[in-house]
């Protein structure tokens, strides 16, 4: 009888008690990522009367082909019609939530001395509630038919985004190890040029060949297909230096756009099932009930933050959005945990090497027992909304009722608006970026090596030349870049003043790349 390879050993060990352990979790109505949490920490080398598994190495590969398939299958629920229909209430209230929350954790974790690379990331962790858990628990609920369900659907999917985004950023901040403007730079640049390669490839070329290949495709060829796409743009993130887990994000938004997305997202759901639950044992493995126990005042703490800062954001931001009290507590009571996302911005902190060993199991436990405290919450949300009614000043509650009907009212025009001036705005910033980056590139990448190489200037001048040129043509994109000849803007500003710090904020992210396109050329060649 042939030896058996560990991989296949250690899967059979996994699956197994995995399976056991979700089985435990539903018949508590607990949701099965405890479960898959609880049968990494059974199988993980702290408990000494079961079988460990054998090759860590090989389950890691494992665990982040798991991450692939997660942030794949959030792709694919991921679309731009989506996120229009989120309108500014979701914008506003995600906002609100994801900085708030992320500085709040930034905060505590340097009031306990955690340090600077440690109480970011931190923040960073306590800011993303886990998509998973808040869906399961409002269908645990039969809240489905909610009026605030879309709402929050919305506001996950923009956090979800926020979260690749704060991974990138995050990554930059640790290599360098501190916030160094030319790294965080060069890093949002590459990343612009990979958002350029997902934009054509999403809108002109995938749909476009998807669909003239339509009748040719079965399951096994459009799951092959998509997959290779999946896996391509995993690879060109990581070749640019971006994590996985962005690749793949953007890859299943790609095929969102297509004919095949609801075909595609049923086909990969069993892989994506597989894949996800090894990765949520991985994360299981990695904690360590010493480190637990000894951490544990810290653990209580970071709980009860997250789940009132959590509460407590998400609930101001929806009335600040227009929502109503009842709308608002109830959608808070649904996010008030931390997921998926955690774990992957805890494991990039150690992939990294610039956090905290015990940073992991801690992150791991908050997530736990806020996961186990969402339920319950919801089912006291109506207590919750009674016990406000009560508290709160007739002339409180007549403010918030008629400041939700003045925002009811003028919502589906306000969206209407809002959704062509981001349009126009995002076409334009784009565009002009899209055209800086490129010339930067070509500069520095084909001109600046033949420069030198022929020899005709010593170093240093041919460094001021090459700034020189890059300067002056990345100064011909600044006018058009901030040309705001737009009725749209116009428009949103003479409707309401609550419009007018969003489009003030977002007329200053236009001043800030024009100064930082015309910054590059100084950073490259001059310093």
């Amino acid at each position: 009888m042939g030896h058996m390879p560990t991989l296949i050993s250690d899967l059979a060990l996994i699956l197994t008690v995995a399976g056991l352990m979700t089985l435990l979790c539903k018949k508590i109505n607990q949701p099965s990522i405890l479960g898959y949490i609880l049968a990494g920490v059974l199988i993980g080398p702290v408990v000494k009367f079961l079988p460990t598994v054998a090759d860590t190495a090989n389950i890691t590969v494992w665990a982040d082909i798991g991450v692939i398939f997660l942030m794949f299958g959030l792709g694919l629920e991921f679309s731009v019609h989506k996120m229009s229909e989120v309108g500014m209430a979701g914008f506003i209230s995600a906002t609100i939530k994801v900085s708030c929350v992320g500085l709040t954790g930034f905060v505590c974790g340097q009031l306990m001395g955690m340090g600077l690379m440690n109480s970011i990331f931190l923040g960073g962790m306590l800011s993303m509630s886990s998509t998973m858990v808040s869906l399961k628990a409002i269908d645990d609920m039969d809240l489905r038919q909610m009026p605030f369900v879309g709402l929050v659907t919305g506001i996950l999917v923009i956090e979800d985004i926020a979260a690749i985004f704060l991974m990138i950023i995050l990554s930059t901040v640790a290599v360098s190890q501190s916030i160094s403007g030319l790294d965080l730079l060069v890093s949002l640049g590459q990343m612009f040029f990979y958002l350029i390669i997902w934009l054509v490839l999403g809108i002109y070329i995938l749909p476009t060949f998807l669909k003239r290949t339509k009748d040719l495709m079965n399951d096994e060829m459009l799951l092959v297909v998509a997959l290779g796409i999946c896996f391509a743009m995993t690879w060109l993130a990581n070749a640019l230096g971006f994590s996985t887990a962005l690749g793949a994000f953007l890859a299943g938004s790609i095929l969102a756009g297509t004919v095949h997305a609801e075909h595609i997202e049923h086909l990969i759901k069993p892989c994506k099932d597989l894949f996800g639950a090894v990765f949520f044992v991985s994360v299981g493995l990695l904690v360590d009930p010493a480190v637990m126990i000894e951490y544990s005042g810290t653990i209580i703490i970071l709980t009860i933050v997250t789940v009132v800062s959590i509460f407590v954001f998400l609930t101001f931001g929806m009335l600040i959005s227009g929502q109503s009290l009842h709308d608002a507590i109830y959608a808070a009571t649904t996010q008030t945990q931390i997921g998926e996302f955690s774990f992957i911005i805890a494991s990039l902190g150690l992939t990294l090497g610039v956090t905290s060993d015990f940073l992991y199991p801690v992150i791991v436990a908050v997530s736990v027992l806020t996961t186990f405290i969402t339920p319950f919450l919801v089912r006291a949300a109506p207590k919750i909304i009674a016990f406000c009614d009560r508290v709160l000043p007739d002339k409180v509650k007549r403010k918030l009722e008629s400041f939700q009907e003045s925002k009811q009212s003028e919502r589906v025009d306000n969206d209407s608006d809002w959704r062509k001036f981001l349009q126009s705005y995002f076409k334009n910033l784009l565009l002009y970026g899209a055209i800086a980056v490129g010339l930067i590139l070509i500069v520095n990448k084909l001109v600046a090596p033949r420069i030198y190489a022929l020899g005709y200037f010593e170093e240093h001048i041919g460094s001021y030349i090459l700034g020189a040129v890059l300067f002056v043509l990345l100064l011909l994109l600044v006018p058009p870049l901030l040309r705001n000849r737009n009725t749209y803007f116009t428009t949103l500003w003479l409707k309401s003043r609550a419009n007018r710090i969003p489009l003030m904020l977002l007329a200053i992210v236009r001043y800030c790349v024009a100064c930082g396109i015309l910054l590059l050329p100084g950073i490259m060649y001059w310093h």
